[in-house]
């Protein structure tokens, strides 16, 4: 079987099985009994406030920087670094809920004469207030929190010695 064929039998075979899942999904729905109040009669909608513990996990990337200043010899440039980061929080109620989050991010050096890297840190603790605002898939909020910043580096010069950091 060619590159073609196989292409469109996998075609086939998805429109087949999304059929098939919507028919069974309307089965599940379908009821001959009536509902008696005009409130039971309107389905269920997820709502995205959330309460109780809530742990958020994430990755995230830092763009290069350039650094310049009285202390460097012309330009000091980083490279383009990954990283990632854990949100913990807990929903006191739909409205209110607290938060603490952490994330690492590690960034080369693109300097030819010296080695090592950049390692960025970021710890934030925070409340969140839900507005009664927008949809049950949309819930804008407002967000306070102080949070501190640190930037270290493993730096090595020419002869290869560590050079601080």
């Amino acid at each position: 079987m060619d590159y073609r064929n196989f292409s469109i039998a996998m075609r086939v075979a998805m429109v087949m099985a999304m059929f098939a899942l919507a028919t069974a999904a309307e089965a599940q729905g379908s009821s001959t009994h009536k509902p008696t109040t005009k409130a039971s009669a309107q389905p269920m909608v997820p709502d995205g406030r959330r309460t109780g513990f809530m742990l958020g996990v994430y990755t995230m990337a830092a763009p290069g920087v350039t650094l310049t200043g009285d202390d460097v010899d012309g330009q000091f440039k980083t490279n383009f670094g990954p990283g990632g980061g854990v949100m913990l929080g807990y929903g006191f109620n739909r409205t209110f809920s607290g938060f603490a989050s952490v994330d690492v991010a590690k960034q080369g050096i693109s300097d030819s004469d010296i080695g090592g890297s950049f390692g960025l840190r970021h710890i934030e603790l925070g409340a969140r207030a839900n507005l009664p605002y927008g949809s049950a898939t949309t819930v804008p909020y407002l967000t306070a929190s102080y949070g501190r910043r640190a930037l270290g580096a493993r730096v090595t010069d020419q002869s290869g010695l560590d050079a601080g950091g």
